[in-house]
């Protein structure tokens, strides 16, 4: 028999003590948001899967694709898109901290950022800036993924109902997702979206406290690389009539 593998008793008890080192670490990995989970016969690690949970660590995607205050015009950094076509694009101006959309009639953007989608464990993150306060049917934000016109996802808020929901478009059809409920969301506040493989799970930050509002399931629509292909970062105004805006946008990942 070859020398250097244990034998017998021996072998039960390093199989033991290997089984306790693999429990612990898990159990401390698990605590901290993520887990991990080691081979027992020395391969490769499986890494980790963010789960949903009733907070949200930002800092749990430690990869930051885009990271934009605004702060100058960066308008041209993103792609507009226009889901219907009986709402035109807003106008558009990007600086001192604020990315505006603006129209006296009904408008609606989605805006594909410069970062593509790089793994099917992200956030997409918001920060709200002004509504129109017009108290007209459309007052709305956006923020998630967008591939173009008829196939995003994301979740908004709606200023005039104070009701958050998602929208999931696939090839120009919408997919079922949870019913909208009630939230009231001020400037300053954050609206996210998760996606951990085969969900995307809403949040809102408030005063400086994240929590968790809505979980659709979105299968293997970003299960693989080709599958994300053409997916951008990105956010959204929607409105009746008025002007709206994003304080800050930004997108971060769990490298693969």
């Amino acid at each position: 028999m070859p020398t250097g593998l244990p034998t017998g008793a021996a072998h039960n008890r390093s199989r033991t003590l290997r089984i306790a080192v693999v429990a612990v670490a898990a159990v401390l990995l698990v605590a901290a948001g993520v887990l991990i989970v080691p081979s027992l016969f020395g391969g490769r690690a499986q890494a980790v899967r963010l789960e949903p949970d009733a907070t949200l660590d930002l800092t749990a995607l430690p990869q930051v694709d885009l990271d934009d205050a605004f702060t100058t015009d960066t308008a041209a950094r993103y792609a507009p898109h226009q889901p219907f076509p009986k709402e035109a694009r807003p106008q558009i101006n990007v600086g001192a901290g604020r990315f505006t959309g603006s129209r006296a009639e009904p408008y609606f953007t989605l805006l594909a950022g410069p970062a593509r989608l790089p793994a099917d464990q992200a956030v997409s993150v918001l920060t709200i800036g002004s509504f129109a306060g017009t108290g007209q049917p459309e007052d709305s934000v956006f923020v998630g993924w967008v591939k173009n016109h008829d196939s995003y996802i994301t979740a908004w808020y709606n200023n005039t109902r104070k009701t958050t929901g998602f929208d999931l478009r696939v090839g120009g059809e919408f997919r079922a997702v949870p019913g909208e409920i009630p939230l009231g969301l001020a400037p300053g506040d954050r609206l996210a979206v998760l996606l951990t493989r085969d969900r995307a799970t809403s949040y809102v930050e408030h005063a400086g406290t994240w929590r968790r509002l809505h979980t659709a399931f979105v299968a293997d629509l970003f299960a693989t690389a080709q599958a994300r292909q053409g997916y951008h970062y990105g956010f959204g105004l929607r409105g009746t009539t008025g002007t709206s805006s994003v304080a800050h946008f930004e997108g971060r990942s769990l490298p693969n």
